[in-house]
């Protein structure tokens, strides 16, 4: 064979390959829609049969209205089927859109490999892929160690799923695909997952926080059958699932949104495009996933969280001898930011209308949360690591960190010690968690300063925050500046990695 004739035929199967890759996204793409409702935003794929579009569950439960969104083009929609199990919905188009439909990935889902999930940005008619990796299957239930090892959680973590009034869902023993990625939230919810142009799953998560932080997982897509094999209509009066204060899938193009969850959506798009940051090949870039206030958020803990929180309220006022003291009933009304990180999905409680830095120690980013009161003072530290021996070396110099300015700090006579969860050795999700506080007594015995800290790691990734009272004297005079201490005390004993 010719030189010039061997080259043709190597250029004619490059342009075959090529064009049957660009086909291949492209028909991922086109079967991807955005689909609006009342209270969030979220996604779907056409799959089954023409104008069917099955989506997440949680996302359309009890809608009174339902758009979905292609390409420029509209269509109202209603549920046809429903499987709680999975959280699954069929939804029907009034209109027809001539969607093209995806097949299914008839084999186990592949990990440790890229693999394509969708998103259309605000404003924009087109889906973009981006990539992420599912780690492994699982259970619901034993989606992470700190539930797979303590059954009164995994109660509690029901609670926090949807509801029909009878019983919640998905369920415990649904089976999920955990994410080997961070880079997923709530807001991508029904977004297929996609590999070789055919679905793998759907991307699915908690419609509430979970002990304040965000739930996300993935459902097969070999559920998709069973969702046109075993789904049923939906009951005439079926209950929603969003909560309009903690969802987090809002987006400034949602043309039902209340004006209230309108001015969060933007709030929302804003700190997306203009993150918190940090500096360096392994930077943090937290952005806003939703905006609460402590009542809403305390209701989502688990209880032995809950009476801790009660604790910080009642001990410190204990400590101040007030004939009117403050209670945890103070805080509720207390606003509060959540943010995520999408490398390492940390999540993390700032108080509403806080002042926000980055200040450099040694090399490494901290972000230094302050509020009006300038005694009051919060530091936050993230870390990408490589081993748990690396992310158990950052928690130490963050401990030495916190003690390094040559005060005296002792530990509190009112802690119990450190808290310590310790799930490291556990070999798909290791995880562990310590606390620490400190104080320092004047000469005659009295707490001049005191901070608290949290230190957590997930599989290799370490977060450290404190909270830190320089002047103790000015809590004793100023219950308002009591309340931000003991708020921002609760937001770093909520802040914690999400369950992925």
């Amino acid at each position: 064979m010719s030189y010039i004739k061997h080259l043709s035929l190597r250029i004619i199967f490059l342009s075959f390959i090529l064009s049957a890759i660009a086909f291949t996204a492209t028909a991922q793409q086109r079967s991807v829609v955005l689909i609006h409702t009342e209270s969030g935003s979220g996604y779907g794929v056409a799959y089954g049969a023409p104008n069917k579009i099955v989506t997440a569950l949680h996302l359309v439960s009890g809608k009174t209205q339902i758009e979905v969104n292609w390409e420029g083009k509209k269509s109202f929609a209603k549920v046809e089927k429903i499987y709680k199990k999975a959280d699954l919905a069929l939804i029907q188009l009034l209109t027809p859109l001539n969607i093209p439909m995806l097949d299914i990935y008839n084999s186990d889902a592949p990990f440790g490999i890229d693999l394509n999930y969708w998103e259309a940005k605000p404003g924009t008619k087109l889906m973009s892929s981006k990539t992420t990796q599912l780690q492994r299957r699982t259970t619901l239930g034993k989606i992470d160690p700190r539930l797979a090892q303590n059954p009164a959680a995994q109660l509690e973590f029901a609670k926090s799923l949807c509801t029909d009034g009878q019983s919640n869902y998905p369920t415990l023993n649904t089976s999920i695909i955990k994410f080997g990625e961070k880079n997923i939230d709530k807001a991508h919810s029904g977004s297929p997952i996609t590999f070789e142009g055919k679905i793998v799953g759907m991307v699915d998560g908690g419609e509430k926080p979970v002990n304040g932080s965000v739930s996300v997982w993935a459902i097969p897509a070999l559920e998709f059958q069973n969702l046109f094999t075993l789904g049923v209509p939906p009951p005439g009066s079926q209950p929603t699932c969003s909560s309009d204060k903690l969802y987090s899938g809002l987006r400034s193009d949602n043309p039902f949104l209340s004006p209230e969850l309108q001015q969060m959506a933007q709030q929302i798009e804003y700190s997306q495009a203009n993150p918190i940051s940090g500096n360096g090949e392994d930077g943090f870039s937290f952005s806003l996933q939703y905006r609460t206030n402590c009542q809403d958020l305390y209701e989502t803990l688990f209880p032995e969280d809950q009476e801790y929180i009660q604790d910080i309220v009642r001990m410190g006022e204990e400590g101040f001898h007030i004939a009117d003291p403050l209670s945890v009933y103070d805080l509720y009304p207390q606003e509060i930011d959540i943010y995520q990180d999408g490398q390492t999905g940390a999540t993390i409680a700032i108080p509403t209308y806080s002042n926000i830095n980055i200040e450099q120690e040694n090399g490494r980013t901290l972000i230094e949360v302050s509020s009006q009161y300038e005694g009051i003072t919060m530091y936050i530290y993230v870390s990408h690591n490589h081993s748990m021996e690396e992310a158990q070396s950052e928690k130490e110099w963050f401990k030495s960190y916190l003690v390094s300015d040559g005060l005296n700090w002792e530990e509190d006579e009112n802690s119990q010690g450190a808290d310590i969860i310790d799930y490291s050795q556990d070999y798909y999700d290791p995880y562990y968690f310590e606390d620490m506080q400190r104080v320092i007594y004047d000469g005659e015995g009295y707490i001049t300063s005191e901070f608290y800290a949290t230190m957590t790691i997930s599989d290799t990734d370490f977060l450290g925050v404190s909270v830190q009272v320089n002047d103790w004297q000015t809590l004793d005079d100023d219950p308002n500046e009591r309340l931000i201490s003991y708020l921002m005390e609760a937001c770093t004993m909520i802040t914690d990695f999400g369950y992925y």
